[in-house]
């Protein structure tokens, strides 16, 4: 076996992160929103709506906003 690990060569899925921190924040507040969550990533609600439901790409400039705001890790990036 080589020293490569396979899981750290895969592109990073932003849509299932962006869908992951979304579930995690109404976890833990259940009155938490959409609008709240966008806001708070300071991208508008109808383009999250659209890049959760796959019909919006997720451009290099929001995934290098995400990254400022400690989202996602530069060495995610």
């Amino acid at each position: 076996m080589d020293s490569t690990d396979n899981n750290s060569l895969r592109p990073v899925d932003f849509k299932s992160l962006l869908q992951e921190e979304l579930l995690r924040r109404c976890r833990k507040n259940p009155n938490y929103s959409l609008r709240s969550f966008s806001k708070s990533l300071g991208i508008s609600h109808s383009a999250i709506t659209e890049m959760l439901n796959g019909k919006r790409s997720i451009t290099k400039k929001t995934i290098e906003k995400l990254a400022k705001q400690h989202f996602v890790s530069a060495k995610t990036i």
